[in-house]
């Protein structure tokens, strides 16, 4: 087995964070990383970790405008002067705006008329993507408690642990196998909430 490409963490700073030392369950903490990794993606819905460059129709950073959809260079839009990108500070998502004169403008019409092309998502283990930010600290948490949970159910068979709070009070559950928990799926959110650097859900994507 190998470390997956867009693993959330190396095995080595896995074990770092977990506080594992030896070398006897290496294997075990590289498939408890893939598995983390990959449950932690697949739960919030979105790539974590970039894939490189990719185009998308409809959605943000260099952008053509083409209705014959050839996306040579003449249509090649230029930011602050053909569009501006606008993100609300209270906002993980953004938009461009079609402007000419500073005046909105309307985008041109038909099927895949806007092309957009941009680097999405935070950077790798290995640091390729240099131009990302780091992958998110709330995200690294859920990442490592799920890891040590999985670590823990593979080598001493241990079931995890979540809590919940409603007018009932706090209070442990027994969760059962490895699984993203609710509690997990509510901090996730709130690093969404906190995350510009994440490829949006819009338009077609081509690679």
């Amino acid at each position: 087995m190998a470390l997956w490409a867009y693993a959330l963490r190396t095995v080595a700073a896995a074990k770092t964070a977990l506080n594992i030392t030896g070398a006897n369950i290496d294997g075990v903490v590289e498939a408890a990383v893939n598995e983390a990794s990959q449950l932690v993606e697949g739960a919030w819905g979105r790539e974590i970790v970039s894939r490189g460059s990719v185009v998308e129709f409809y959605t943000f950073t260099s952008v053509y405008e083409d209705p014959a959809r050839a996306y040579g260079a003449g249509t090649l839009l230029t930011v602050g002067t053909d569009y501006i990108v606008s993100q609300p500070a209270s906002s993980a998502e953004g938009k461009i705006i079609r402007v000419a004169s500073s005046l909105p403008q309307a985008w041109a019409t038909g099927w895949r008329a806007v092309k957009v092309t941009g680097l999405f998502g935070f950077k790798d283990t290995a640091g390729v993507v240099s131009t990302a930010q780091d992958v998110h600290p709330v995200i690294l948490d859920v990442f490592d408690d799920l890891t040590a949970w999985i670590v823990r159910h593979r080598t001493k068979g241990e079931a995890g642990t979540d809590s919940a709070t409603d007018a009932m009070g706090t209070r442990t559950l027994w969760a059962g196998p490895p699984m993203v928990t609710e509690g997990m799926k509510t901090r996730l959110s709130a690093a969404g909430a906190l995350s510009p650097s994440l490829r949006g859900v819009y338009g077609e994507r081509d690679a």
